[in-house]
């Protein structure tokens, strides 16, 4: 979302220059939901999901915070980008499964969460932008996805204690 702002203030990028470094990071969110849907089909789509969130946090956190050259810093957020929209699908995936019968209520809640998550986010990224200029944005960044990737550890390891029950054909 900063990307445009970051390279003109960090690097002097005149904003004519932006919109092939915002293609790359663009196609790096497409490859990320091409894979993330090839991960919600899979057994350790969890375990996936996590490293892919503290992967992305850590890429964007070091692209944002250490003087890198600009394409260095671009490459960075493209491979941000990536790791961090493989967990869409895997929680559109995982929101289909526990809902049961409840599926389109739990998609509406999900797509509602979504844009209450944008909103609130760019908000408080906007906020912390004000405060600490782009490293704490970084910052603030990879401490999302760690907390993120917290989250969803603590699910895998309770649907890993929850017994799951056979059911047998008569």
């Amino acid at each position: 979302m900063y990307l445009v702002a970051f390279l003109i203030r960090t690097y002097g990028m005149a904003q004519a220059d932006t919109p092939f470094p915002l293609a790359v990071v663009g196609i790096g969110a497409m490859l990320g939901s091409l894979l993330g849907g090839y991960l919600a089909g899979q057994r350790y789509r969890l375990t996936s999901a996590a490293i892919a969130l503290l992967l992305g946090g850590g890429c964007v956190g070091v692209a944002l915070t250490i003087s890198l050259s600009p394409w260095t810093a671009i490459i960075l957020c493209c491979a941000s980008a990536l790791f961090l929209t493989t967990f869409e699908p895997v929680t559109w995936a995982l929101a289909a499964e526990f809902a049961g019968e409840a599926r389109a209520t739990a998609n509406g809640l999900l797509a509602t969460s979504n844009q209450l998550g944008i909103i609130g986010g760019a908000s408080v990224g906007g906020v912390v932008l004000a405060l600490g200029d782009f490293p704490l944005v970084g910052l603030f960044c990879m401490s999302a996805a760690a907390v993120a990737a917290a989250i969803v550890t603590a699910l895998k390891l309770r649907i890993a204690r929850t017994p799951r029950v056979e059911t047998r054909a008569a």
